[in-house]
């Protein structure tokens, strides 16, 4: 499969064209970080109190149907959005986001740097 994307946008940069072909997975992952920081970065928006219910716990409706997944869109978010952070920086690699005895988004600590990470990326 990759080996498509490859020769797909090496015969577009032939052709001389600025665009590439990407995977709906990459353009996906990349629209919901965005959508994230967005979020993240205007906490009295609609957006953030539909997406999360308090400093950053994600916000599952009661009513929701039995079988419907309890992880939501912000939930998993987050977590790819610590794992890249996690890579980047070397102090946060000891740091677990949720998995835990305790779920580490009740920090502080973790809630700040969440939040400064994601304004950095966002500007």
């Amino acid at each position: 499969m990759q080996k498509i994307y490859r020769d797909i946008n090496a015969k577009v940069a032939e052709q001389g064209a600025n665009k590439k072909a990407v995977t709906f997975r990459a353009a996906y992952q990349k629209m919901r970080k965005a959508r994230l920081l967005k979020t993240m970065k205007e906490p009295e928006g609609e957006q953030y109190k539909v997406t999360f219910q308090r400093e950053l716990q994600d916000w599952i409706y009661p009513g929701r149907r039995r079988g419907a997944p309890k992880h939501t869109w912000g939930r998993k978010a987050l977590e790819a959005l610590r794992e890249e952070a996690r890579i980047g920086r070397p102090e946060w690699r000891g740091v677990e986001l949720v998995g835990t005895k305790f779920d580490n988004r009740d920090r502080q600590d973790v809630r700040d740097r969440l939040k400064e990470y994601a304004g950095e990326e966002y500007n």
